[in-house]
């Protein structure tokens, strides 16, 4: 809209329209700032309005133009002195360079009647219309202390009354700093100074929250302001703002972020504004979490492209449902659960501040399955690789969990015994023609994916040590250790499998995903899987690895039976995992060991598999920390060993 050469732009087609409107009055021209302002009503999409020295006022887009009489000073540019220099007719280029002046800068409707219009302009008049434009009063002499010809730097309608309206000016053409601010309850027959509270610097824009009308922003020359009270005390909204010039701000009238335009910082934007609008609600609860407004399901395209570009580019916003939240209390700690149906989803512990605004973001997901690092398990997928030469995608690359379906979820924050909970509604992509029931099959299909390949991962990383300990004492080409390796090999193979199969569905590294469900080929890859997981299951190793205890006959004994209750004699032989003997009857100096049998006077892992056996038969017992010594360091056994056993039974009394 550059010196009012106004367009109008169809979205979807691209088509351009020019709709300046026209002045055939060769002694009356209409004049335009170079930034012309130009308004969208609030209230009727078809109304458009266009500020020059006159308000244009169009009911059908921008077809036809009504104007009002001219709202300024009327002056002529020409007649206005350059550092105490006045222009002559003869200088080259005389008006190059300098913007015309007499024209509207600033201007709004009320968003409470269409007809209330505020207009101020840049040599100093400030003027109200309650009839849509037919009459207008000049009200800016009614500000008190108020030099005459101020720049009108804003002026904006408030949802607090018809009456109501703000308005600054900025003077540093002539020198002045000083903030001027000021508010009227009576369409401008009295106003009131809000500028106090605030440091020299001059106002550029003042905005009114759309949800609470005692809420209001300010940008000044360096910094931006926040009042809580309509105007009448300032804080500085610090953050990690810059310290620069603010040109303009708007904030989001769905998702309501506060979005900040500077002069040569780029803009800023301060995601979820609704706290701010909420803060007096919250202030007395021991826990309070605000409105979390809807949000939606969507896969992040790739859209960086290499290092040089990337130099460029700002943070994204946090994927997900944001959760604001105050906590009046000491505890340090905060728990946050997400449920669906009092089915839990997601649970999270996290550090909180007292008496601030704190914030979290649910990344709309379930928790990824776990990989070891450290020998420690941690959340995650697989363990996230970090580059230093690759541009960073606008999602995380980091280990992810399946996506929820679309619904209403509750959202509890509990710190100490006290909690709050909120609903949030999680939307599916708008663009895609999905149903509920097609993200739902998605979702299920990715759980017991996640669930095969959790296990397959957690037996993976034990049949890995398994090798390693295995290693220690056995030659590369011994057949036990050749087994362990193939069976570990297997493992690896499933789980990598599983990964990639998730992958094309959740999208990973690089690669989007897809919110359609699973097709045939899908379900055909995961039965493979499962078939292959299912003869695992069956072997030794898996149960070793989860906790059962593995008995192998050696040789069949033909003699008296052991039941519980009976005592019994053996020889026996014990060793470490890793080959170590740690004990043996059959030591020099020993003797053939008695004990009552399932009387708890030996490991359980000796009570259960000792049970059954004839005189005469010998037994491997492979037996698991849980069955064992546990935790417990025994010396030469060390804590959580798995232990291996040959007990041959001599006696049964």
């Amino acid at each position: 809209t550059q010196n009012g050469n106004i367009v109008r732009v169809d979205r979807k087609t691209g088509n351009i329209q020019g709709i300046k409107p026209f002045s055939s009055d060769p002694k009356d021209k209409n004049r335009y700032d170079w930034v012309t302002p130009i308004m969208i009503s609030k209230q009727s999409p078809n109304r458009v309005y266009l500020g020059g020295n006159r308000l244009f006022i169009s009911n059908n887009g921008g077809v036809s133009w009504d104007k009002t009489k001219d709202l300024t000073k009327a002056i002529n540019r020409d007649s206005l002195k350059i550092m105490d220099v006045l222009g002559v007719d003869t200088k080259i280029s005389r008006n190059d360079g300098t913007s015309s002046y007499g024209e509207i800068i600033s201007m709004d409707e009320s968003p409470l009647w269409y007809k209330i219009l505020w207009v101020g302009t840049d040599d100093g008049n400030l003027q109200v219309s309650r009839d849509g434009g037919k009459n207008w009063n000049e009200v800016s002499q009614n500000i008190y202390g108020l030099p005459s010809d101020s720049y009108v730097s804003r002026v904006i309608s408030s949802k607090k009354g018809r009456g109501t309206a703000y308005v600054t000016f900025d003077r540093h053409r002539e020198g002045d700093w000083s903030p001027y601010v000021f508010r009227t309850d009576d369409y401008g027959q009295t106003w009131q100074d809000l500028s106090d509270d605030l440091p020299s610097g001059s106002i550029n824009v003042i905005l009114e929250h759309p949800d609470n009308a005692n809420v209001l922003f300010l940008g000044t020359e360096h910094a931006v302001f926040i009042s809580m009270n309509s105007g009448n005390d300032w804080v500085e909204f610090n953050s990690n703002l810059p310290t620069t010039l603010y040109d303009d701000m708007v904030i989001h009238p769905r998702e309501k972020d506060l979005v900040l335009g500077t002069h040569g910082r780029s803009f800023w934007v301060l995601d979820d504004t609704a706290p701010l609008a909420e803060w007096s609600e919250s202030l007395d609860s021991p826990v309070h979490i605000y409105s979390i407004r809807p949000t939606t399901l969507f896969h992040y395209w790739k859209d960086t492209s290499y290092r040089g570009q990337e130099e460029w580019t700002g943070p994204n916003p946090d994927y997900g449902a944001i959760i604001n939240f105050i906590v009046n209390s000491n505890e340090g700690q905060a728990v946050i659960e997400i449920k669906r149906r009092n089915k839990t989803i997601r649970t999270y512990q996290l550090s909180v501040s007292p008496g601030v605004i704190n914030r979290f973001v649910w990344d709309l997901k379930h928790p990824p399955p776990p990989f070891i690092e450290n020998n420690k398990e941690t959340p995650g997928l697989i363990k996230p690789h970090k580059s230093e030469l690759l541009p960073i995608p606008a999602h995380s690359l980091d280990p992810q969990g399946p996506h929820v379906s679309p619904g209403v979820y509750t959202v509890t924050v509990s710190v100490g015994n006290k909690s709050h909970s909120q609903k949030v509604r999680v939307n599916g992509d708008p663009k895609l023609n999905l149903r509920t029931g097609d993200y739902r099959q998605r979702e299920k299909f990715l759980l017991e994916l996640h669930s095969l390949h959790k296990q397959a991962f957690t037996l993976n990383e034990k049949l890995k040590e398994m090798v390693k300990q295995s290693s220690k004492t056995m030659k590369a080409d011994d057949k036990k250790l050749i087994t362990i390796k193939g069976q570990q090999k297997k493992v690896n193979n499933i789980r990598s499998s599983a990964m990639r199969l998730a992958r094309e569905l959740q999208g990973g590294g690089v690669r989007q995903g897809s919110f359609f469900p699973p097709t045939d080929t899908h379900k055909d890859k995961f039965s493979e899987l499962l078939k292959s997981w299912k003869e695992i299951k069956g072997s030794k190793y898996d149960q070793e690895m989860n906790g059962e205890l593995i008995i192998e006959d050696i040789i069949v004994g033909d003699g008296a039976e052991a039941e519980n209750n009976s005592v019994i004699t053996v020889n026996y032989t014990g060793w470490l995992r890793d080959g170590t003997k740690f004990d043996s009857s059959l030591n020099p100096g020993r003797e053939p060991f008695r004990f009552t049998l399932g009387a708890g006077q030996v490991i359980k892992g000796w009570d259960e598999g000792v049970a059954g056996m004839k005189v005469g038969g010998k037994r491997k017992l492979t037996i698991p920390p849980i069955m064992g010594y546990g935790n417990r360091d025994m010396h030469v056994i060390p804590a959580n060993a798995t232990l291996v056993f040959e007990v041959e039974l001599l006696v049964v009394e």
